[in-house]
């Protein structure tokens, strides 16, 4: 992911693009249980976008690809900082 890592505020609304650059399935999702339910899938050279607000407390939310093969490999953080 570039960027792999990005800082927001607690409840701040935030818009993901995410391409896939490969010809490749790609799911964009977090490790949180509390974010489970934000997650988007991609095919190769397809671009979407997802919504959602940020978690109102404070604290690191790593994310990866839900993809088996991809998991070790596509790895980033968002940072809820105040």
């Amino acid at each position: 992911f570039s960027p792999n890592k990005f800082t927001v505020k607690p409840g701040q609304v935030v818009t993901i693009s995410v391409t896939a650059l490969d010809d490749q399935l790609h799911i964009f999702r977090f490790k949180d249980r509390s974010l489970r339910g934000i997650a988007v899938t991609v095919k190769g050279g397809e671009t979407r976008l997802i919504t959602f607000n940020a978690p109102s407390e404070v604290g690191q939310y790593d994310f990866m690809c839900g993809d088996p093969g991809h998991r070790d490999k596509e790895t980033g953080t968002m940072y809820v900082i105040e």
